[in-house]
């Protein structure tokens, strides 16, 4: 290497070698030192490592929750519907509610995850990444352009790297995009009001528009594809660089360019962002001495609200609980293992493990305020992780009865490093198990009863037949 660059190479060489061991090593130090959301501290078990203190989550990853201000007493709303699944037409013809837009492909196509050739790479020196450098040093000076500053060559060479792990959860977050997320977890956001996920195909569309927010109110539905944002194509585009062009000041205005079943072009709705921030726990006690708790997002105050909440019932003289984790992405591990010990007697709530040799069980214990009165656990394709987590140990234990969809089938616990640039790293360390050791990861939890939500119908409107079904179960039991 010639000396023009070796001063470059070598800051580069260890900025690439401090970054890809973080990613690439394992161990029992990760938990270490883990700090959760109230300030708790988690068992160490490995009391000679020191590693920066880190939160634990248990999150959908793929969902990131766009909220904003309710609207005015008296103003329409569009209806909230679950995820809707493409369907075959079967009658022959064509038929114009078949129609589809056609969605641009990627400017790029995604590079496919690498097959190991070798042994794992976990004790990384200068050497190793020899080939790097000696193609680096070549388009320094070959390259007809402008190269790259150094936080865009180390965020590429980061994201690529993580690539490699196959794992969607595993990843690495830009400042901007980890601040956003940081905010996901304190309930408040400027935007336009929409709940929006990734499928497959790497499509991000809209599981359901909230009641009320700019985003229902504007005509968007559930279902729609995120083609274009003020004018530019995302298709391609991560969900969080996907959402942070979505999300912006308040009263600030963005155009989306939907595809929408049944429409041949793309469909352009302005919006007007707002901001709220959203509770994380509601209530009602219906006539019948049933009472209705809505729980949003694990996140850390979901504990204290809930133990609030389940107090207000009781002494409101509530007899039953209907608790609703439909569309409820997770959160962090320890409020979903405290709201689990607050319905629990004493019983295993879930087991941790990894392929380190990490067996941790998580356990309740007697003595807390919602252990005896018999309870319903509303779940859908949207409740993920934590959710799964509680409706996991509510079945194997047979605390609840179970009622909606299948749940989404994430059961995978990540840790949060923040970084000295103010980016985040997430790496997924142990998946979570129910109480009879079943794999909740792809699989999710399949309800008691199962009851699909009519398209169209809101959370605790007279179309709910998911919470009717719920109730009715409770007066007959």
């Amino acid at each position: 290497m010639n000396n023009r660059n070796s001063g470059f190479m070598n800051t580069l060489t260890g900025l690439v070698i401090a970054f890809i061991l973080l990613v690439m090593a394992s161990g029992l130090s990760f938990f270490a030192g883990m700090r959760y959301a109230d300030g708790t501290t988690g068992v160490a078990l490995d009391n000679s490592a020191e590693p920066e203190i880190i939160q634990v989550e248990v999150t959908r990853i793929v969902e990131r929750i766009v909220q904003v201000p309710a609207a005015a007493e008296g103003e329409e709303t569009q209806a909230e519907t679950e995820v809707v699944e493409e369907s075959a037409m079967e009658e022959e013809g064509e038929d114009d509610s078949a129609v589809s837009p056609e969605i641009p492909e990627p400017e790029q196509e995604p590079t496919p995850t690498p097959t190991p050739a070798g042994p794992p790479l976990t004790d990384i020196d200068p050497d190793d990444l020899d080939l790097f450098f000696e193609a680096w040093e070549i388009v320094q000076e070959n390259y007809d352009g402008r190269l790259p500053d150094r936080d865009t060559l180390n965020y590429a060479m980061l994201e690529a790297a993580l690539g490699t792990l196959g794992d969607v959860n595993t990843r690495f977050s830009e400042p901007a995009v980890a601040e956003q997320s940081r905010q996901d977890m304190t309930g408040t956001f400027e935007g336009i009001g929409a709940f929006v996920n990734e499928d497959e195909d790497g499509l991000i569309f809209i599981v359901r528009p909230m009641q009320g927010r700019p985003a229902s109110l504007a005509g968007v539905k559930a279902g729609d594809i995120i083609v274009e944002v003020d004018g530019e194509n995302v298709v391609g585009q991560s969900i969080d660089e996907v959402v942070s062009k979505v999300r912006g000041p308040r009263d600030s205005t963005v155009v989306l360019g939907l595809a929408r079943e049944g429409e041949a072009d793309l469909i352009y709705i302005s919006i007007v962002r707002a901001a709220i921030e959203i509770p994380t726990v509601e209530t009602e006690l219906f006539d019948n001495g049933i009472g209705y708790i809505q729980l949003t997002q694990f996140n850390g105050i979901a504990s204290e609200q809930m133990q609030a909440a389940v107090q207000d019932m009781l002494d409101q003289g509530a007899t039953s609980l209907v608790l609703d984790l439909r569309d409820n992405p997770g959160g962090f591990l320890t409020a979903a293992v405290e709201i689990a010990d607050l319905f629990m007697p004493e019983s295993v709530i879930l087991f941790q493990k990894n392929n380190q040799g990490l067996e941790r069980t998580y356990e309740s214990d007697n003595g807390d305020i919602g252990e005896e009165i018999p309870m319903v656990l509303l779940i859908n394709s949207g409740s993920a992780s934590a959710s799964e987590l509680i409706a996991g140990a509510f079945r194997d234990t047979k605390r609840a009865t179970i009622v909606g969809d299948v749940s989404f089938g994430k059961g995978s616990v990540q840790n949060l490093y923040p970084l000295s640039d103010g980016s985040e790293l997430r790496v997924t360390i142990s998946r979570f198990y129910s109480p009879n050791d079943l794999v909740i990861d792809k699989v999710g939890v399949t309800p008691d009863i199962l009851v699909e939500l009519p398209d169209g119908a809101l959370f605790r409107s007279e179309d709910d037949i998911q919470l009717q079904t719920a109730i009715e179960f409770l007066e007959n039991r």
